[in-house]
Formats: C-alpha cells, structure tokens, sequence
C-alpha cells in the first residue's frame, strides 16, 4: 500500500482529535487561563442558559444584529463583558428594548449569584 492511501483517514483521525480537544474542559480552561479571568467566554448553550434565550431566538437575534463573538475552531464564543453590555442595553434579551429595567434586574440578579458562588 502507498502512503497516499493513509492520507484522507489521517486527516480524518487529525481532525477528529482537534474537534474533540476544542470541546474538551481542558482546552476550556487553557483558553480561561490564557485570557484571564477578566475575559470570561461563553459558547453558544451558556450564553442562551445566561441570557434566558431559547437556541431559535439567540439564532434571530443574530440575524438581526451583529453580536460580537470570536471564533476558535469553527465555534463561536462570545465575550461575557459584552454580553452583559447588551443585556444592560436590553439588546439582548426576551425582553422588548423597553423593558431594559427588567434586562437591568436579570444582569443584577447574575452578578449577585456570581458573589454568592464565590
């Protein structure tokens, strides 16, 4: 056999392992590490368990807006500070830009939990 032949399962098994290390708790806290604490990521599911938003909506939302995120292995992952800035704006909520009072109270209620954790 040549070695061509090994080269598409190769590629295969490559990426195979980059994918799963991107999405392993080690990777995840080397990139916090690298960071800082100040520079809190969150992927996709915890930015939609944080933000009280359903998959779907997060999905119109970013369809309607640019919410600022970064890339790291084809995954999005979104800046927490701007996250908390855009729900602070009531930009980013189920709320109505109206009701930011409400967006307001959720982000304190966020930050509250987050001392008590500590």
């Amino acid at each position: 056999m040549n070695t061509d032949d090994y080269a598409p399962e190769i590629k295969r098994l490559i990426k195979e392992f980059v994918n799963d290390y991107l999405r392993s708790p080690e990777f995840r806290q080397q990139l916090e590490s690298i960071m800082g604490e100040e520079e809190k990521y969150l992927t996709r599911e915890e930015l939609c368990r944080y933000a009280r938003l359903s998959p779907s909506t997060l999905w119109r939302i970013e369809k309607r807006q640019t919410i600022p995120h970064t890339m790291v292995g084809g995954r999005k992952l979104y800046a927490k500070k701007e996250v908390d800035r855009l729900i602070a704006e009531g930009r980013l909520s189920l709320y109505s830009s109206k009701d930011s009072v409400v967006a307001k109270r959720h982000l304190s209620h966020c930050s509250t939990n987050k001392k008590d954790a500590s």
